[in-house]
């Protein structure tokens, strides 16, 4: 089926996840200087977009990764270039070190992007993850993955004691999520629809709540405990918006289109933000009642800033990408796709 053609449902919630994440690293630039008012409404979109990477991650696992180099190459060559770009906008114009070079050219490496680092990882490893849980029975697929979410999740929710020290932002949260796609793939995690609407609401809704009562003795916005990724209440959450997603009969050729370049933008938001801050400070209306009207225009900006970019990227390099990976590949005579 052609990509242009195919069902839209998931591709309208890459995007959805995408805004969110954008929406929620834009406010914390600005939290310091709101309203009780506008603090309420930016710990509420926390509270609901917080799930975007591990929805990122549910969609990875539901459809499995199938290895492939050329893949994993032209997602390195992407992330280089970006990095690069990082770099001369953001770092250059304060001073260069030697550090800074290291970290620009090997962006995976120096885990200068979290999620892109943790995902190459999850990609060397998904074909073994893959065929151990085709392996294993319903009941041991499952048993391993309340496992992981009691001392991953559970624990590290309830006492604030991260065993992974990273806020469940690395590898461990992220093979655990993907096994949770697989299971839901698999049919061993169901919800209904309703059980997903009714589900995914209280989780949103406690953990504002909880975050709004923490942040109001603390009397500043705090974006910790309940909201980590490894949250069980954001588990919860991701995986109800997921299901509620699946059950969307959408096509539409010009969401698949834009979700094509949903990681440039995951990328390249913080580049953008720095040149769009030069015209607009979002913290001279952190008190205003249009705060988030100001805000919202300034999130399309930077999205539709980094979408445009990574356009001119794909049309100025994309055959010519093509064309160097291949004869790397065909060099050093690698497999091009080992799917198990």
């Amino acid at each position: 089926m052609n990509y242009l053609s195919r069902k839209s449902n998931v591709e309208l919630l890459r995007l959805f996840c995408i805004f969110g994440i954008l929406v929620m690293h834009i406010l914390g630039k600005s939290m310091n200087n709101l309203s009780f008012a506008n603090r309420e409404i930016d710990l509420l979109f926390n509270s609901f977009f917080n799930c975007g990477v591990t929805i990122f991650v549910l969609i990875s696992g539901y459809f499995g990764i199938h290895f492939s180099w050329k893949k994993i190459f032209k997602l390195h060559t992407m992330v280089l270039v970006y990095s690069i770009i990082y770099t001369l906008v953001s770092i250059l114009p304060t001073g260069l070190a030697i550090q800074d070079v290291f970290i620009t050219v090997f962006p995976i490496l120096s885990n200068r992007f979290w999620f892109m680092t943790s995902y190459f990882i999850l990609s060397f490893l998904s074909p073994y993850i893959n065929k151990f849980i085709n392996m294993v029975n319903k009941q041991d697929c499952l048993s391993l993955t309340l496992i992981l979410l009691f001392f991953f999740s559970i624990i590290p929710t309830v006492t604030n004691l991260d065993f992974t020290f990273d806020n469940g932002k690395g590898i461990v949260n992220m093979i655990l999520i993907y096994i949770i796609g697989r299971c839901i793939k698999l049919g061993y995690i169901h919800l209904s629809k309703r059980q997903s609407v009714i589900w995914g609401l209280a989780s949103i809704l406690i953990t504002f709540v909880l975050m709004s009562f923490i942040s109001y003795f603390q009397d500043r916005v705090v974006l910790g405990y309940f909201f980590n990724d490894y949250s069980i209440l954001v588990i919860v959450s991701s995986v109800c918006i997921f299901n509620i997603f699946r059950s969307f009969d959408i096509t539409s050729p010009f969401i698949n289109k834009l979700s094509k370049h949903v990681l440039a933008v995951y990328i390249l938001e913080w580049p953008v933000m720095d040149l769009l801050n030069r015209f607009i400070n979002l913290n001279d209306f952190g008190q205003s009642l249009c705060f988030f009207l100001v805000f919202f225009a300034y999130a399309f900006l930077v999205f539709a800033g980094c979408i445009l970019v990574d356009k001119v990227r794909v049309l100025l390099f994309d055959k010519l990408e093509d064309k160097v990976i291949d004869k790397i590949i065909a060099a050093l005579k690698l497999q091009n796709n080992a799917k198990i």
